[in-house]
């Protein structure tokens, strides 16, 4: 990995790449340094600031990832425009493993 980050160290690709390997590998700081690479070279890169966000959030510094998961769902596809909504807390219901909901109260309710 090392030979091709040196040849492409401009791609924002190849350090949000490397960023993904790392974090698989439970490297969450090297993981945190190359997205902030990829975000130096393309900002708006709504794939980097999502993986970051989501290591961040694995450390529990929730503060922390909490900008660069608004940032992606602004620059992002419309997948990403849902994105902040899943760290919050359920204020209706929510679903459950067996096909009926819960409330927010956390009573059970059948699914319609």
């Amino acid at each position: 990995m090392g030979t091709i980050l040196e040849d492409h160290l401009n791609f924002a690709d190849v350090r949000h790449g490397a960023g993904r390997c790392l974090a698989m590998m439970g490297d969450a700081e090297g993981a945190l340094e190359h997205f902030d690479e990829a975000l130096k070279v393309n900002d708006t890169y709504a794939e980097a600031l999502l993986n970051r966000a989501i290591v961040l959030s694995d450390l529990g510094r929730f503060k922390e990832a909490s900008e660069p998961f608004h940032k992606a769902s602004a620059f992002g596809r419309p997948r990403f425009r849902r994105v902040p909504l899943a760290h919050r807390k359920p204020t209706r219901e929510r679903p459950r493993q067996d096909g009926r909901s819960l409330h927010g109260d956390g009573s059970p309710r059948r699914s319609r």
